[in-house]
C-alpha cells in the first residue's frame, strides 16, 4: 500500500488539475481503499488532518498534490462529489450533527489543507441534504418539528439549531456559500421561487440568518422565470407598458400595438400575449390583475385586424375560464409549470397565420383538417397492430380472430376465423387514414409513433393536444376527434389527460422536475418562433413523416442532446434579459447558479464545490441515453433491445423461485396424490407433512412472493381473461402449485408464460440486432458446453449469433434473467458529473462499457426456454394418482417401442395377487394391501424410463431401480419392494402395471360419477351378447382381419381400462359415441393382437356411449360371473354323474 510506485502514481493523478474523463471510477477505488484501510478517513479528518495524514502516507500524498492547484480546481471539484456520495450518504442527522461543528469551523480557518476543506463542504452538503429530508413537510410553511424528530438518544436538536444559527451568522464567503446552499436544496426538492420566499418568512424565528436574503423587488411573482424575456419584442412591450403605468407615457405602448396590425409581425403579437401572461398568470395579485385584464381587453378589442382566434386567445385567458387555460392563486407550482408551457403553445399559434404551418391549421380553421394526416398519431388501427410484431424474427405470419374477440398475429395456428388469405411475410406497410385517429392514455415509456424518438413524440404530441383542446367544445373540433368512430364524451378533459400524460412522461424520459421541463419547452417553443418550422399541409403519408424527422432534428435534438446545459443557458439568457431592463440581479440567479460568476466570487465562494450533485441512478443514465436516441441507437443496438423491455425485465427473476418450489412439489407429490385431495390439502398442510418443514416454508415465502408480485400483470392465458387473480398463501390448496393447463392449475401456467415469454422475446430482439454488436460477441461462439442429459440445440440467425434451447427442468438459475434495477447502480462507475459551475445534475455516461456489462448479465448463459414435448405447456403437466394415461396418452405405447414386452409367466403373476385365474383379465380382489400405492410407484417408474428413453428388457426390474439415485424413494414402500424380489424383468413392467391397474380399478371403479352409470338400452345387452365369446382362450376370433367376436374378458378389461383412466376426473362428455375412445390403438386398451387391427372400430357397438361404458362393464361383468357358474354347475353334475354311475 505504502509502495513507491503507489504514491508516485497517487500524486500524478491527483496533480491534474482537470482530471481525464471518467476519472471518477479510478479515485472512488483510491478513496475505497483508503477507508478500508483507515476508518472513515474523510470524517475524521474534520476533527484531526494531522492524525490522519500521519497515518496514511498515500492520503498525504494526495493532500500535497491538490495543494498544487486551488480548490475551483475540476479536480477538487470530482474529490468532492465522491467523497460527498460515496461515503456520507447513509448517514442520518444524529451522526452527522456530532460532525456539524467541526466542518463549519474548517470554513471557517484560514490555514488551507485541501482535503479537509474539500471533505468538509462534501459533508455540509450531504447534511443539508439530510436535515431537510427528515424535518421538512408536505406543507413547508408549517412549523419543522425539529425536536420530535432530531432529540435521538443523546443528541439534542436545539443544541444543533442554536450552532447552526450562531455560525450562520459569520460574514465569511463559506458561510454564505452554505447558507444559500440550504435554499438550493430545497429548490431541488421541488420548491419554486415564490414558495422559497414564502419558506423564509414562515420559518425566520427559527433560523433568522433565512431574513438575510436580498429578494427582487417584484414580491408578488409566483413563478422563477418569464420565458419570454427571449424575444427582444417582449423587451419593448414590457418597458412600454412600465412606462405607461409608472409615468402615464401611453406613446410607446400605443406605437407598440400598432406594431400588432403588421400580418409578419407576428412575434410582437406573442410578446403582447406574454405580456398578458406575465400578468395573469405570474403574478400573486388578484386586484391588479383584474385591473389590468381590463385594460388589455379594451386595448385588444379595437384593434379590427387581429385575427379572431388571436382576439379570442386573449378574451379567454382574462376570463380565465377554461380548464386548460385557467388559473388561480390555488393553483399548485407543478401545475403552474405545465400551465405556462400550454399559454406559451397557444400564444405561439395564435399569433401566426393558418396556413403558416400544421400546427396553426389545428389552431385556427381545424374543420379543414379532416383530409390532413395527423401529426403525432397513429397512421392507422390495423397497422398499428401489425407492426407492434417484429416480422423479422419469423419465416411466415397469419393473422386469425379468435371466438374470443382477439385477434391474433402468429406463425401457425388453427385459429377460428382467419382474416387474411396471404401470409405476412413482412412489416405491414400502412396504408394510412387522414384524419384524427383516437387512443388511449398510454404511459409506456417506449411508446411512439412511426420513427420519431419518443420525447420528440411526446413533445409533439402534447403541442397537438394543447392546441386542439382550446377549443374542444366546438362542433367542428368534436367532429374532428371523432371521425374514426372514436367515442368521446368529454373532449376537454380528453385533451388533458393526453396532455398531463404526455408531460408525466416527459418528466420520466428527460429525468427532470416540473419546472426544468417547461424551461425545456419554453426554449423549444422560443427556437419555433424564432427559426419557424416549414409550411405544409400534410396531404400524404410521407410529408407528415418528413415533418416530424424535421421538427425532431431542428428543434428536439439541439435540445435534448443535453437538457441540463440547455435548461441553464436558457435560463441565464433569461435573467439576463431581465436584469438588463431591471439592472436588479438578486439571490434567485445565486440559488441556481444562472449567473456568471467571477474569478474573484470563484476562489472566495467555491461554487464549483457547492453546485447540487445527485446520486447516479438509472433514471438518469436512461435520460442521458434519451438525448442522443437515433445515433445511440445504431452504435449501441443491445442498449436500444435493453430499453425497450427494461420496465418489464425486472418481473423476470420470479420465475426461478415459483419453478423452484413447482419443482419440490411435482417432485414430493407426482402419482402420489389425487386430484380430490389436492383440491383440499392446503399448501401449509403439505409444509408440515415434510421433515424439512424449516427449508420448505423459505421456499414458499419465495414462492408467495413471486406470484404475487406477478399475478396482477397477467390478463389473459390462452384464450382465457383472467378476472379473478388470486393472492397466494399458505391457506390456498396445493392445486395452485401444480402444473395443468385448466382451472384453478392455469393462473400458475399462465404465470410462467408470462415470465417465459418476457424472456424468450427479449432473446429474440437481442438475436436480431443486425450487423455484429461488439457487446454480443460471446454469442458468436457456435459451439457450447454439453451438459450431461441436456440438449445443446442451438438458435442461430443470420448474423451469426447463437443461443441455446433448453426446457424448464433442463435450465438453471444462470439460464435465467435475475435483473434488478437497483444492482444497476453500479453503472455510476462508467459516469462522471459536469464539474462545471450549476452542471452537478448532468452525467456522462460510458454507454460502451455499460452496454458490455449489461450484455453479459441478461444475455451471457441465458436460453431460450422452450415448451415440453407434445404440450403447450413449460413444465410437465403434473401426474395425479391414477391419471397416468390421461396426462400422457401414449406412455404405454411409447415403452413398448422402447422395450419389447412379454406377459408375466402365470406363476409369478399368481403370487402377486394371490388368485390363479386368468391373470391378465383379473377381476378377484388381490392379497395385496394397498395397490393403489404400487401402482403410484410403478407410474415413477414408467415416466422414468420413457424419458431415458428405455433400458435392457431383460435387467430386473429390481436391479434397474436400485442402479438410479433418482428412483431411490419407490424402495421406500415395502409392499413395492417385496413386489421387487420376485423375478421381474423390464420386459414384464407394461404387464405389471396393466395387472395391479386392474386390481386399483376393481377397488375404484364403483366410485365413478352417476352421470356416467346411463342404462343400457333394450336392445343394447342383446348387441353386446352378440359380440363377445365366453369359451375362447384368444382375445378375439380373428377371420381374415376382422373381429368376429371378443373375448368376454378381453371387451370387459377394455371397459374397466377406459373407465379407470378417463372417467375418474369426470371432464369426459357424456354422449361422445364410446367406440371413438376405446378403439384408438395409441391409447391400448386391448391386448396388441387387437389393437393392431385396422378396422377395431367396425366391431365395435356403434350405439354405445360414454356415458353407459359403466353400465356395459358391469353387463359383460355379470355374464362372465353368471357363465362361470353355468359352467361350474355343468362341471360339477358330470363329476357327480362320475361319482355316483
Amino acid at each position: 500500500m505504502d509502495s513507491v510506485v503507489r504514491h508516485y502514481l497517487y500524486n500524478n493523478i491527483f496533480l491534474q488539475k482537470d482530471p481525464i474523463p471518467l476519472m471518477g471510477s479510478i479515485i472512488t477505488e483510491i478513496f475505497w481503499k483508503e477507508e478500508d484501510a483507515i476508518n472513515k478517513p474523510f470524517l475524521r479528518i474534520l476533527q484531526d488532518p494531522r492524525e490522519i495524514l500521519q497515518a496514511s502516507s498515500r492520503l498525504k500524498v494526495i493532500n500535497s498534490a491538490l495543494k498544487i492547484n486551488n480548490l475551483d480546481s475540476s479536480m477538487a471539484t470530482l474529490c468532492c462529489d465522491i467523497i460527498q456520495k460515496e461515503f456520507f450518504v447513509d448517514m442520518s442527522i444524529s451522526e452527522m450533527a456530532q460532525y456539524f461543528r467541526h466542518a463549519v469551523q474548517t470554513l471557517l480557518e484560514k490555514t488551507f489543507e485541501p482535503l479537509k476543506h474539500i471533505s468538509a463542504i462534501a459533508f455540509l452538503k450531504e447534511f443539508v441534504c439530510c436535515m431537510w429530508n427528515q424535518t421538512l413537510q408536505d406543507n413547508y410553511t408549517q412549523p419543522i418539528p425539529f425536536i420530535g424528530i432530531m432529540d435521538i438518544s443523546e443528541f439534542d436538536g436545539d443544541v444543533l439549531i442554536e450552532e447552526i444559527n450562531n455560525f450562520m451568522n459569520e460574514g465569511n464567503p463559506l458561510i454564505h456559500s452554505l447558507k444559500v446552499y440550504f435554499l438550493r436544496e430545497l429548490r431541488h426538492k421541488g420548491l419554486s421561487i415564490d414558495d422559497l420566499q414564502r419558506f423564509c418568512v414562515a420559518h425566520q424565528d427559527k433560523f433568522p440568518w433565512l431574513s438575510t436574503f436580498k429578494w427582487n423587488d417584484n414580491k408578488n411573482n409566483r413563478f422563477p422565470f418569464n420565458p419570454y424575456w427571449k424575444l427582444p419584442e417582449y423587451c419593448q412591450v414590457e418597458s412600454a407598458f412600465k412606462e405607461s403605468c409608472k409615468a402615464g407615457n401611453k406613446a410607446p405602448f400605443q406605437a407598440f400595438m400598432q406594431q400588432l396590425l403588421n400580418s409578419k409581425a407576428f412575434r410582437a403579437r406573442i410578446a403582447l400575449i406574454g405580456l398578458i401572461i406575465s400578468r395573469l398568470l405570474y403574478v400573486d395579485n388578484e386586484q391588479g390583475a383584474e385591473h389590468q385584464a381590463v385594460v388589455f381587453l379594451k386595448v385588444v378589442r379595437k384593434l379590427n385586424n387581429l385575427s379572431t382566434g388571436y382576439k379570442q386567445t386573449i378574451e379567454k385567458m382574462l376570463s380565465n375560464n377554461q380548464s386548460l387555460l385557467r388559473s388561480d392563486n390555488a393553483t399548485i407550482n407543478n401545475n403552474l409549470c405545465l400551465k405556462s408551457v400550454i399559454y406559451h403553445i397557444i400564444a405561439l399559434h395564435a399569433s401566426i397565420q393558418p396556413d403558416s404551418n400544421p400546427l396553426a391549421a389545428y389552431f385556427h380553421k381545424i374543420e379543414t383538417c379532416q383530409d390532413m394526416f395527423i401529426l403525432a398519431t397513429a397512421s392507422n388501427n390495423d397497422s398499428l397492430i401489425l407492426n407492434a410484431v417484429d416480422t423479422r424474427s419469423f419465416m411466415q405470419m397469419i393473422q386469425y380472430a379468435c371466438i374470443c374477440g382477439y385477434r391474433y398475429i402468429i406463425a401457425s395456428y388453427v385459429g377460428n376465423q382467419r382474416l387474411d388469405k396471404p401470409q405476412i411475410i413482412e412489416p405491414v406497410k400502412s396504408k394510412g387514414q387522414p384524419g384524427y385517429i383516437g387512443e388511449q392514455v398510454n404511459n409506456m415509456i417506449n411508446h411512439s409513433v412511426r420513427s420519431m424518438p419518443t420525447s420528440s413524440y411526446r413533445i409533439l404530441h402534447l403541442i397537438v393536444h394543447a392546441l386542439i383542446g382550446t377549443y374542444a367544445h366546438s362542433p367542428a373540433t368534436l367532429t374532428f376527434l371523432c371521425k374514426h368512430n372514436q367515442t368521446i364524451n368529454d373532449s376537454e378533459q380528453y385533451c388533458l389527460d393526453h396532455i398531463i400524460n404526455d408531460w408525466t412522461v416527459l418528466r420520466q424520459i428527460l429525468y427532470c422536475s416540473d419546472e426544468d421541463l417547461a424551461l425545456l419547452f419554453h426554449s423549444l417553443l422560443t427556437e419555433m418562433t424564432l427559426s419557424p418550422p416549414p409550411m405544409s399541409m400534410l396531404k400524404t403519408m410521407a410529408e407528415r413523416e418528413d415533418w416530424e424527422i424535421q421538427f425532431t432534428q431542428n428543434y428536439v435534438f439541439p435540445l435534448v442532446k443535453n437538457v441540463p446545459k440547455t435548461i441553464m443557458s436558457f435560463r441565464m439568457a433569461l435573467d439576463a434579459a431581465s436584469t438588463d431592463q431591471d439592472n436588479n440581479s438578486n439571490i434567485i440567479d445565486e440559488i441556481d447558479q444562472a449567473i456568471v460568476i467571477n474569478n474573484e466570487c470563484r476562489l472566495s465562494k467555491l461554487p464549483r464545490l457547492w453546485r447540487k450533485i445527485d446520486i447516479v441512478n438509472f433514471n438518469s443514465f436512461h435520460a442521458y441515453y434519451n438525448r442522443g436516441l437515433p445515433q445511440y441507437q445504431i452504435k449501441y443496438p443491445f442498449l436500444a433491445v435493453f430499453f425497450k423491455y427494461f420496465e418489464r425485465l425486472e418481473i423476470i427473476k420470479n420465475l426461478w423461485q415459483i419453478v423452484q418450489f413447482v419443482k419440490i412439489l411435482h417432485s414430493r407429490l407426482s402419482y402420489r396424490i389425487t386430484r380430490k385431495d389436492a383440491e383440499k390439502m392446503t399448501f401449509d398442510e403439505f409444509i408440515n407433512m415434510e421433515a424439512n418443514r424449516t427449508d420448505l416454508y423459505k421456499m414458499f415465502q419465495k414462492f408467495e412472493d413471486s406470484w404475487n408480485s406477478v399475478i396482477d400483470k397477467v390478463d389473459r392465458y390462452i384464450c382465457h381473461e383472467l378476472n379473478e387473480k388470486p393472492v397466494m398463501n399458505r391457506s390456498m390448496p396445493i392445486i395452485m402449485g401444480l402444473i395443468e393447463a385448466k382451472d384453478p392449475s392455469f393462473y400458475l401456467c399462465a404465470i410462467l408464460e408470462y415470465l417465459i415469454d418476457m424472456q424468450n422475446n427479449f432473446l429474440r430482439d437481442v438475436m436480431t440486432i443486425p450487423g455484429s454488436c461488439k457487446s454480443l460477441k460471446f454469442l458468436e461462439q457456435h459451439s457450447f458446453d454439453a451438459e450431461e442429459g441436456i440438449s445443446t440445440t442451438t438458435i442461430e440467425t443470420p448474423n451469426q449469433y447463437s443461443i441455446r434451447l433448453l426446457t424448464l427442468n433442463q435450465a438453471c438459475i444462470d439460464n435465467i434473467i435475475i435483473y434488478d434495477r437497483e444492482e444497476l447502480d453500479g453503472i455510476h462507475m462508467f459516469s462522471q458529473r459536469n464539474l462545471e459551475i450549476g452542471c452537478g445534475l448532468d452525467v456522462t455516461y460510458d454507454l460502451q462499457k455499460i452496454e458490455i456489462e449489461l450484455a453479459r448479465q441478461l444475455v451471457f448463459e441465458k436460453v431460450y426456454i422452450d415448451k415440453v414435448d407434445e404440450t403447450s405447456l413449460y413444465l410437465p403437466p403434473f401426474s395425479y394418482h391414477m391419471e397416468l394415461i390421461q396426462v400422457s396418452l401414449s406412455i404405454l405405447g411409447d415403452i413398448r417401442d422402447l422395450i419389447p414386452q412379454e406377459q408375466i409367466p402365470p406363476e409369478q403373476a399368481e403370487l402377486l395377487i394371490g388368485s390363479p385365474a386368468n391373470l391378465s383379465y383379473a377381476f378377484l380382489d388381490t392379497s395385496l394391501d394397498n395397490p393403489s400405492e404400487i401402482l403410484s410407484s410403478l407410474e415413477i417408474l414408467l415416466c422414468f424410463i420413457k424419458r431415458i428413453s428405455g433400458g435392457n428388457g431383460e435387467s430386473f426390474i429390481k436391479d434397474y431401480i436400485n442402479q438410479w439415485s433418482t428412483l431411490s424413494r419407490l424402495n421406500e414402500n415395502d409392499e413395492f419392494r417385496n413386489l421387487l424380489n420376485l423375478p421381474l424383468k423390464l420386459k414384464h413392467i407394461i404387464s405389471l402395471y396393466e395387472l395391479i391397474e386392474g386390481q386399483v380399478a376393481n377397488l375404484t371403479i364403483e366410485y365413478t360419477h352417476d352421470k356416467y352409470k346411463e342404462k343400457l338400452t333394450s336392445k343394447q345387452p342383446e348387441e353386446i351378447e352378440n359380440l363377445i365369446d365366453f369359451e375362447t382362450k384368444q382375445p378375439a376370433k380373428i377371420v381374415n382381419g376382422k373381429i368376429e367376436k371378443f373375448s368376454a374378458e378381453v371387451f370387459a378389461t377394455a371397459l374397466k381400462r377406459f373407465i379407470y383412466r378417463f372417467l375418474q376426473n369426470e371432464n369426459q362428455k357424456e354422449t361422445d359415441p364410446l367406440y371413438l375412445y376405446i378403439c384408438e390403438p395409441s391409447l391400448h386398451f386391448w391386448p396388441p393382437a387387437i389393437s393392431e387391427l385396422k378396422n377395431l372400430d367396425e366391431s365395435f357397438p356403434k350405439s354405445l356411449c360414454v356415458n353407459q361404458a359403466y353400465k356395459a362393464y358391469k353387463f359383460v361383468e355379470e355374464q362372465i360371473g353368471y357363465h362361470k357358474k353355468m359352467v361350474s354347475s355343468r362341471e360339477q353334475q358330470v363329476q357327480n354323474q362320475l361319482n355316483n354311475p
